[in-house]
């Protein structure tokens, strides 16, 4: 259990640090949004967050195996599910929407507000069902 916990939580650990070598590379103009080149930071950013991602959902899912007989009278099948969504979901949307957008959009102050628009809007269509 301990080793589930360490793997959840090293991924709050990285997006900490992810945080801090973006701000770091934006000043030094060396980080572009949804920009995918080998020799960019956009793209090892996000390799390095996917992986890191999938080591948390991978943990998750071995949690939810060890816990799931204890836990059977509170069906927690839906809500792991749910979880997992949470998680996976923001990441992957910001991810398309930074490369559909640096894609079509050469202007760099234009791109970061239709992505803002279209990261808002798309916040506002998950929450609806709520």
């Amino acid at each position: 259990l301990r080793r589930v916990v360490g793997g959840v939580v090293q991924y709050v650990i990285l997006r900490f640090q992810i945080l801090i070598t973006v701000w770091i590379l934006s000043a030094r103009k060396e980080y572009v949004e949804g920009e995918v080149r080998f020799s960019g930071s956009w793209l090892c950013i996000v390799l390095v967050q996917s992986l890191s991602l999938g080591m948390c959902l991978h943990n998750l899912r071995l949690f939810f195996l060890s816990t799931k007989d204890g836990l059977r009278p509170f069906s927690p099948a839906l809500k792991f599910g749910v979880m997992k969504c949470i998680i996976a979901v923001p990441f992957w949307q910001l991810v398309i929407i930074q490369v559909l957008t640096a894609s079509t959009f050469p202007n760099k102050t234009h791109r970061e507000e239709i992505m803002e628009n279209w990261s808002n809007f798309l916040i506002i269509l998950e929450c609806l069902p709520l």
